[in-house]
C-alpha cells in the first residue's frame, strides 16, 4: 500500500522527463539546425586538432 503512490511519482517524473528531452531534441532538430551543424563541426575540428598535437 506504500509503496503504490512511490511508483505512481516516478512514473510521472520519468514521463515528463522523457516529454522534455523530446521535446528538446525536436526544437535542437527543427529550430537549430544550422548552430547543431555548427557546434557537430566544432566538435570535430576540436577532437582533430588534439589528435595533432598528441
Amino acid at each position: 500500500m506504500c509503496r503504490a503512490p512511490e511508483r505512481r511519482v516516478r512514473d510521472r517524473a520519468s514521463a515528463t522527463r522523457r516529454s522534455f528531452l523530446v521535446l528538446l531534441l525536436v526544437l535542437a532538430i527543427g529550430l537549430f539546425p544550422p548552430l547543431s551543424v555548427n557546434a557537430g563541426s566544432w566538435v570535430v575540428a576540436s577532437a582533430y586538432r588534439e589528435d595533432k598535437v598528441t
